[in-house]
């Protein structure tokens, strides 16, 4: 009855109120549902704390969908949006310290292709939803946001790593610090806001852009509401084209502004040539209307220091109406008052380096400048003693070298930057060079970080471990996960935790999976990864939870011995989540080619899978619960073995009892534990120029409930053969080498295509039976099924180019054809189709 009465009084308002059931410019801007988004950063601080707060927006759903984020805030503990759920019903929340308060609108509520305006507001403890200027429920509500960092978001659903997104148009987004009233509401829906009203933050217009043509020029939508400030960040867009652009048809006679976002300007009087444009190409008026700046023409010029506001306007001819005004800010500064920012990694200021012996020590810094679109560093450079050294430039803002000291005691390390206004700023990082360690040290990375509740957490933390070289026999790490107030996760999930290296690269050195709500401590050598572990070390770690969270503390204890080595180089090789038993691509993984360093002595390869994804859709409840054995190739030869099976009951970190399932055994990890390395001793392939790595996922697995397999049908093979929940592999791979002396770094371990695969073609493909393979001087090795069982083939004929087989006997799915070209065995995809 609800519905009834409100689509009724809908249409009676659509009759009285023509214009209604469109955005008023006709204008919008349309979103592909699958990344297209509009971000305003830290809009929270508009309405944080107030009692009264609304939004309005229209929206145009291409079609209905579950989890399709229209608008809003939204945080662990704070909240204000609207998210669409299934069969048109839209879920409608005010969330703030915890407390929730929701009105669900009923299925229907969203018609798929047509115009409706959504609003929400809050105040007067009750919160209420209104769709076409209609109230559809209200509930009651209390509390004030908080949190002043939060993002607005549009299209999205502000916690992104759901992939909420819109798919369809959206126009005239409006925040208010108020609750509108039913009249406000049934106003601006016919009525284009002005843009000044009283209490509106946001206002979002959509219509800055040419219609379905190219606007990747853009890349912020004005918010009408804040001059210059506020303006939403476009992300993921194509803007061009007839979707994920602006749209729509607008009156012949509007015409809309575009003015870029400003760089950071100079008063030194280099002016700035303002890139401003009018839709109907008519000239702009610029306005400086506060700060320390001057106009001419199109010239803006800094003249003082501080911040400013600039309008841009056009008041329109006989065949175009006057344009809406837009502002910008902008900020000028003198280049004689920035410095450039210098920080010592390796050594850090009054460091101690502490050293076995006289030998090539590692020096690092960053060096980098704000108002990176105006300011850049031209020039770095090393010194010591009155010596300069010759640097390496690094990742990012990194800047490397190695310099052998003469003598224990003082040192100062000079550090230069030279910006493109020719401003040289100087540091001096004083530190002293010791023999030996008189004991243990700890440095505590993490401490206690909180991973937020229903967030994707990625934390960084700068950490002053101790500048060493030959002094440490071991390195330990050891994590702590407590749980914060509210309790633990109950469900298990990946923990990432990485460190950056002195030239700026960040290597994954433990992979954490959480346990079942609870707490537990845990301990891993990372002894290997000496090299990154040194000076001023940053830490990185990233974590997804769907719960409450955990809280991390990682300590790294250095004890006192003496190394195998004194001089380590990791390289990087399968670091992300690779297919497994995926009939297009049984074989995910890329070849890699590495060249070690000549100076190399030992080398090993780090190797770490965990295998996630599990079901009755998944053939042998892979790979969480299937127990297979993956192959490392050296050079093409099947060389190191690893079964990848843990036994998880008793846990291999104590941490027990825990809910849930914990005590099945799984894939490479455990609820509650370090994933282990398997080490693998390359050192005997080390003299060769480049060694060819193969990382082959067990062959006798394949996916037979894959959305690829050719002979998968849901509901008879397989429940559901398109469920997504595909089985995959987490790998982390690096590759260490050793030395007694400083390495000259190799070129970069590089993947590569092997060549030999696109010569040969395979026809017809898919095939009702004779096939014919088409390469030069090929060895056919024999067929296999998808279970990887060799099967009896009928060859017709083989001569030097052309491989003729019979496979009619067969019956229809997915077969691969083994082959030797050039050395290097290739696997191509049949498929038999009768």
């Amino acid at each position: 009855m609800l519905n009834t009465t409100r689509w009724g009084i809908a249409l009676m308002l659509t009759l009285l109120l023509s214009t209604a059931t469109i955005a008023q410019s006709n204008q919008y801007l349309d979103f592909d549902g699958t990344n297209d988004r509009v971000i305003i950063e830290n809009a929270s601080k508009l309405i944080a704390n107030s009692n009264a707060l609304s939004m309005t927006g229209w929206f145009y759903c291409n079609q209905l969908g579950y989890g399709q984020g229209m608008m809003g805030f939204r945080s662990g503990s704070d909240g204000f949006y609207f998210i669409q759920l299934g069969s048109g019903s839209v879920e409608c929340r005010y969330v703030n310290n915890g407390n929730l308060y929701e009105v669900v609108a009923p299925n229907n509520s969203v018609i798929a292709q047509t115009w409706q305006h959504f609003t929400m507001t809050y105040g007067s403890n009750s919160l209420k939803v209104y769709i076409d200027g209609v109230l559809i429920g209200s509930t009651s509500a209390f509390g004030s946001i908080s949190d002043t960092t939060l993002p607005f978001g549009i299209a999205t659903h502000p916690i992104e790593q759901f992939n909420f997104f819109f798919n369809g148009r959206i126009d005239e987004v409006s925040l208010w610090r108020e609750e509108l009233s039913p009249s406000q509401i049934l106003d601006m829906m016919s009525n284009e806001l002005v843009g000044n009203e009283a209490n509106l933050e946001l206002y979002y217009k959509f219509d800055q852009g040419n219609a379905n043509q190219n606007n990747t020029h853009i890349v912020d939508v004005y918010n009408f509401a804040k001059k210059g400030t506020y303006n939403g960040l476009i992300e993921n867009m194509a803007l061009s084209g007839q979707s994920s652009n602006f749209g729509g048809a607008l009156d012949p006679m509007f015409q809309w502004i575009d003015f870029p976002k400003l760089p950071t300007l100079v008063s030194t009087g280099e002016a700035h040539q303002l890139e401003t444009n009018s839709s109907a190409s008519l000239p702009i008026t610029y306005t400086v209307l506060s700060g320390p700046a001057t106009v001419n023409g199109s010239q803006l010029s800094g003249n003082g220091e501080g911040y400013g506001l600039i309008s841009a306007s056009q008041v329109g001819n006989g065949s175009f109406d006057s344009a809406k005004t837009v502002f910008r800010e902008f900020l000028v500064v003198d280049p004689a008052n920035v410095d450039a920012n210098i920080t010592g990694i390796l050594p850090y200021d009054m460091a101690i380096y502490a050293v076995d012996k006289l030998e090539p020590l590692r020096l690092s810094a960053t060096v980098d400048i704000d108002y990176a679109e105006t300011f850049s560093i031209e020039d770095v450079s090393f010194e010591i003693g009155g010596q300069n050294i010759p640097i390496r430039k690094g990742e990012e803002n990194y800047y490397y070298t190695m310099w052998t000291p003469t003598s224990f005691g003082s040192e100062t390390l000079i550090v230069k930057a030279t910006d493109n206004f020719g401003k040289t700023t100087i540091k001096s990082i004083p530190f002293e060079i010791v023999q030996g360690v008189s004991g243990n040290t700890t440095t505590v990375t993490f401490d206690g970080d909180h991973v937020g509740a229903n967030t994707t957490f990625t934390a960084t933390s700068q950490a002053e471990l101790p500048c060493h070289k030959g002094v440490y026999g071991q390195i330990m790490a050891h994590l702590t996960v407590s749980c914060p107030p509210g309790g633990c996760d109950p469900w298990d999930a990946i923990v990432n935790i990485e460190a950056r290296g002195f030239d700026g690269k960040w290597f994954r050195v433990i992979r954490y999976i959480t346990p079942y709500g609870t707490a537990c401590t845990h301990s891993i050598d990372l002894s290997d990864y000496s090299s990154i572990l040194n000076g001023a070390s940053e830490f990185r770690i990233t974590y997804f939870t769907s719960g409450n969270g955990y809280a991390f503390d990682l300590d790294i204890e250095f004890i006192a011995g003496t190394p195998a080595y004194n001089y380590s180089h990791i390289v990087p090789l399968w670091n992300q989540a690779y297919d497994f038993g995926n009939p297009a691509n049984l074989q995910s993984t890329e070849r890699l080619f590495v060249k070690p360093p000549d100076e190399s002595k030992a080398a090993t390869l780090k190797l770490i899978a965990t295998g996630h994804g599990w079901g009755a859709n998944n053939t042998d409840n892979a790979a969480e619960f299937s127990h297979n054995i993956h192959h490392i190739h050296v050079n093409g030869a099947a060389t190191f073995q690893q079964d990848n099976w843990l036994i998880c009951d008793p846990n291999p970190s104590s941490c027990s009892p825990q809910a849930g399932t914990w005590y099945f055994d799984r894939a490479g990890w455990c609820p509650g534990d370090i994933a282990p390395y398997f080490d693998y001793d390359l050192s005997p392939y080390i003299s060769a120029d480049s060694i060819q790595l193969d990382y082959v996922f067990d062959t006798t697995y394949v996916d037979l409930c894959h959305s690829n397999h050719p002979d998968c049908i849901s509901g008879t093979t397989c429940a559901n053969c398109n469920d997504g929940f595909n089985p995959s592999l987490h790998v982390l791979c690096n590759l260490v080498y050793y030395s007694d002396e400083p390495m000259t770094v190799p070129f970069p371990v590089g993947v590569v295509e092997v060549e030999s695969s696109s010569k040969i073609n395979i026809f017809p493909n898919p095939s009702i039976g004779e096939i014919i393979i088409e390469a030069v001087q090929a060895e056919f090795l024999g067929l296999y099924d998808s279970q990887g069982k060799q099967i009896e083939v009928s060859i017709l004929d083989i001569s030097n180019s052309k491989i003729r087989l019979n496979l009619g006997a067969l019956s229809s799915g997915l077969y691969l054809a083994k082959l030797n070209l050039d050395g290097q065995v290739i696997n191509k995809k049949i498929v038999l189709a009768k």
